[in-house]
């Protein structure tokens, strides 16, 4: 499913063991959301809502703007990360300065950022939230890391199991 509205530039899902995505449906958005699709959502009282930085849970992806609304909220069809899945995500030093993801050390816990969109990225130096565990660099075509990193989330920011039925 593809938005007009989805910034290339928000987090992007690597199911596990080459496993579908899980998508889930019926979920109503949170009153007074205005994320886009494409951003890092969570469950709010059983409403999908926009995480902030360094949220204590992460549920998946939104696959569908939020209206910003306080009645008919709509449903909101959530891409669910897992622990197990492996996300790609931007890495920056600061707010806009990029960082090349090979700066990062293997194993090592990072928290999550959000620019003035909303866009979520690592933060290179935030090292005291615990959000995603760095695994590799994304390598370009030209054999580089390039400004991306592949995390995997952190069990304990998991929202996974929450609404999924599983």
């Amino acid at each position: 499913m593809a938005a007009k509205s989805w910034d290339p530039l928000q987090p992007k899902l690597e199911p596990h063991a080459g496993a579908v995505p899980k998508i889930v449906y019926d979920v109503l958005e949170a009153n007074s959301q205005s994320f886009k699709a494409g951003a890092l959502v969570y469950l709010s009282s059983g409403a999908v809502a926009a995480c902030a930085d360094d949220p204590t849970k992460i549920w998946g992806i939104a696959m569908k703007d939020a209206t910003n609304v306080t009645s008919g909220n709509v449903e909101i069809p959530v891409m669910i990360i897992t622990p197990e899945d492996h996300v790609i995500i931007r890495v920056q030093s600061s707010a806009g300065t990029a960082a090349l993801s090979s700066t990062l050390t293997p194993g090592t816990r990072y928290g999550t950022e959000l620019d003035s969109n909303g866009v979520a990225y690592l933060l290179s130096s935030e090292t005291t939230t615990d959000n995603w565990i760095f695994i590799e660099p994304v390598i370009g075509a030209d054999g580089a890391a390039g400004y991306e990193a592949r995390v995997s989330l952190i069990s304990t920011v998991s929202d996974a199991f929450v609404g999924t039925g599983a």
